[in-house]
């Protein structure tokens, strides 16, 4: 069973201003305390202290690219390991 709690607490104004602005530019208006837990339940979650974090994509860019030059055109090639020295697309 899920119990609500709720806490009073004091917030800086530069505090409230990020909140405020991440409100006012997302589409979905989520509310001010939805905002406060999903960071706070993000926050914990970072220091170990909360079982499950919101999930969210992070991709982590390589260093280099794969040596190929024609890879967003011949994907399925570089995957198959297949000669690319006679590309099927014009660069």
């Amino acid at each position: 069973t899920n119990f609500m709690t709720t806490i009073t607490t004091e917030l800086s104004d530069e505090l409230l201003q990020g909140i405020t602005a991440y409100i006012e530019q997302h589409p979905d208006s989520p509310s001010v305390p939805a905002v406060i837990q999903t960071a706070l339940q993000t926050f914990l979650a970072t220091q170990g202290y909360f079982a499950t974090a919101p999930k969210r994509l992070h991709v982590t860019p390589a260093n280099q690219g794969s040596g190929y030059i024609s890879t967003a055109i011949e994907h399925d090639r570089v995957l198959a390991n297949l000669d690319l020295e006679t590309p099927t697309c014009k660069e």
